[in-house]
């Protein structure tokens, strides 16, 4: 029996769908993930607004790999990451709700208690949520 044309061609789209992943324009592609990267200089609260309005929230970090990743592609750069601390006993969170847990050391530059999480060459660091950052 002779399959039909268009079923033939479901099967490869669903084959595709699970192989080729693209990204809107303008957005990088990495491990099966889309990252966006804003010129825009803002800060941390912005920042979130302006990726939910894209339809994704700033970058949770699981893996060694993801950091590379994000400090080849920031360079000389700092841009927000989903992390924060927002009172001085807490431990850092990704706004997914979960603990930094030591995982990856943030370099420390404020003594606030109100404390987002960046990422730039040299790694993660903190610095104030009201400050913008961004690519220049």
């Amino acid at each position: 029996m002779e399959e039909s044309l268009e079923h033939r061609m479901q099967q490869w789209e669903r084959f595709l769908a699970g192989r080729c992943q693209f990204c809107p324009a303008s957005w990088l592609w990495d491990a099966g993930k889309c990252y966006y990267f804003s010129s825009a200089k803002q800060d941390w609260a912005k920042s979130q607004e302006d990726c939910c309005s894209r339809g994704a929230q700033l970058v949770t970090i699981r893996a060694n790999a993801t950091l590379a990743f994000l400090q080849r592609v920031s360079k000389s750069n700092t841009f927000h990451i989903g992390l924060k601390k927002e009172h001085a006993r807490l431990d850092w969170k990704w706004v997914d709700g979960s603990a930094l847990n030591r995982l990856f050391p943030v370099t420390r530059s404020t003594a606030s208690y109100l404390a987002c999480g960046r990422v730039s060459g040299p790694g993660l660091s903190d610095g104030l949520m009201v400050l913008p950052v961004g690519a220049s």
